[in-house]
């Protein structure tokens, strides 16, 4: 799968000249987070916040 993104990847940057994911400053202040979400919220919307990395700030968990 991951060689397939990255393919995929330099295709459009050669093809089309578009950004490869991850060249983005704002892509790379991602940390692993381990909360609790109740059964009905999605990962990706309840530990957004959660994910992000900030200077000085603990990462969360349970």
């Amino acid at each position: 799968m991951a060689r397939h993104r990255l393919l995929r990847a330099v295709k459009a940057l050669l093809d089309k000249g578009v950004t490869p994911p991850g060249v983005d400053v704002e892509h790379q202040k991602v940390r692993s987070a381990a909360i609790v979400l109740p059964p009905d919220q999605p990962f990706k919307d309840g530990a957004r916040e959660a994910m992000i990395a900030r200077p000085s700030v603990a990462p969360a968990s349970v």
